[in-house]
């Protein structure tokens, strides 16, 4: 991973969980989780593609993208895994 990549994703780490923000529950911390859709079978997205979660929203707990699934997922919490991809390089990426 290159330096340009590695900056991005801890930036995208410290801005916390895009998806509490976006449900109301205020900042918390992150971990990232690479995009999956459109991408094949135990294929990652690049560093770019990815978005801030926190750990009940990743990977643990019955409300967690790999728990669930992502169609469940984007159900459950109204917004799909590519608009919280976008939000997330919103909040990261300044506008030019």
């Amino acid at each position: 991973m290159n330096k340009v990549d590695r900056d991005y994703l801890d930036a995208v780490i410290r801005d916390g969980c895009v998806l509490c923000e976006f449900l109301g529950f205020g900042q918390s911390p992150a971990e990232v989780h690479h995009q999956r859709t459109g991408t094949g079978a135990a294929r990652r997205a690049n560093h770019r593609q990815v978005v801030a979660l926190c750990v009940r929203h990743h990977r643990i707990g019955p409300v967690a993208f790999h728990v669930m699934g992502r169609k469940a997922f984007e159900r459950h919490h109204g917004i799909t895994e590519l608009e919280l991809v976008e939000m997330t390089a919103r909040r990261v990426t300044p506008p030019e």
